[in-house]
């Protein structure tokens, strides 16, 4: 019986409550910086839902000023939220782009990025060469299609492939990218 769905559903118990396996995942993140962009309905939700973000320090970061959250620290600037983040969670609205090959750089080496908002939020070529230089150890991506953007910007050469092959495309052949 797995009892980890139990602890991340929308009805999930408070830590003390959670089943030992789910406590033992939660422990992981005991300590880490997790920041959150976007804190609007999606990203407050999935703060305060989320017992696994309860151990972490968590940081946020939204383009509208004046957001509070209990337990978050809300940054004015995405650079500061970002700097020597273990796990960037983005849950913002938009297609603008926000993290590129400087941003990812900011970010602790080895950390984790996972994209629920657009596929056009981060750049996948600068997330397709931190992945290869270990800058960024995994990715998971809600989206994989580049919205709005000219595919032609985002073509890449690898050995292992026979032509140019979209870097969109190259990253869901990875197996750190989910």
């Amino acid at each position: 019986k797995n009892d980890i769905p139990l602890a991340v559903n929308p009805d999930s118990q408070d830590f003390d409550d959670m089943p030992d396996v789910a406590k033992k995942a939660a422990e992981l993140m005991k300590g880490k910086k997790v920041a959150v962009i976007g804190l609007g309905k999606i990203g407050q939700e999935v703060i305060r839902r989320s017992p696994f973000l309860q151990q972490a320090n968590v940081y946020g970061y939204d383009s509208f000023e004046g957001i509070e959250i209990d337990g978050v620290t809300v940054v004015s600037d995405i650079e500061e939220v970002l700097a020597d983040a273990d796990l960037v969670l983005l849950h913002n609205a938009g297609e603008e782009e926000l993290i590129g090959g400087k941003e990812l750089e900011l970010m602790k080496k080895g950390s984790v990025i996972c994209n629920m908002a657009r596929g056009g939020v981060i750049n996948p070529q600068a997330l397709y060469e931190a992945l290869e230089s270990g800058q960024i150890s995994q990715a998971g991506l809600d989206t994989h299609v580049i919205e709005g953007k000219e595919i032609k910007n985002y073509l890449v050469e690898s050995s292992d492939k026979k032509g140019p092959k979209d870097y969109a495309i190259a990253l869901r052949d990875r197996k750190s990218v989910v």
